[in-house]
């Protein structure tokens, strides 16, 4: 069975899935524009799931993007 999934991923989750027997991931990394364009969307995506549940994970998640954002701009 095959999955397609378009999403950031961290935290090696590729090596993960290609460490078990039978799975295989295939990924891009992308370039300085893409990655910015897709943390724009993940910032809406978190943004919307904290309003929902006014979780302290959501909101950890909402961080996370934000601060990915602020390493991004620091080196520019």
């Amino acid at each position: 069975m095959k999955y397609s999934y378009n999403k950031l991923v961290r935290d090696k989750i590729p090596e993960n899935i290609n460490s078990i027997k039978g799975k295989k991931c295939n990924y891009k990394i992308l370039n300085d524009k893409e990655y910015l364009q897709e943390l724009d969307k993940k910032i809406f995506e978190e943004a919307h799931e904290f309003i929902e549940e006014h979780s302290t994970q959501e909101l950890a998640d909402l961080m996370e993007v934000i601060f990915a954002i602020k390493i991004y701009q620091w080196k520019m």
